[in-house]
């Protein structure tokens, strides 16, 4: 699946960063949902925990794009029921490690 996506002509060179980048930012993405299996995240909420992981500002249009290509790839699980307020106060839909065939969810312990 491709990483990257662009409407607009640039020399290889640029495209060909860009790509690598926009891979190292899913990365990094999925690292956080399989670090903390069974949390959904808003994309707004998912940014903010990249810029805590990584030290690193994230556009969020990278943070949606990262998502959507991670669940249209089965990684991640859109969980339409459970939305929360956005940035701007819209109810966003929230997304978690997909559970695969033959694996469990492990929820996090409650004290």
């Amino acid at each position: 699946m491709e990483t990257y996506h662009t409407r607009n002509e640039m020399p290889p060179a640029e495209y060909e960063a860009g790509k690598l980048a926009a891979a190292k930012q899913q990365d990094v993405i999925l690292k956080i949902f399989e670090s903390m299996p069974g949390r959904s995240f808003t994309p707004a909420e998912m940014m903010q925990v990249y810029v805590n992981w990584t030290g690193k500002q994230i556009l969020l249009t990278s943070v949606r794009r990262s998502i959507s290509n991670l669940t249209a790839a089965g990684e991640l699980a859109k969980q339409v029921l459970t939305r929360r307020a956005g940035m701007f106060g819209i109810s966003n839909c929230t997304w978690r490690l997909a559970v695969k065939q033959g694996e469990q969810l492990q929820l996090p312990m409650s004290n």
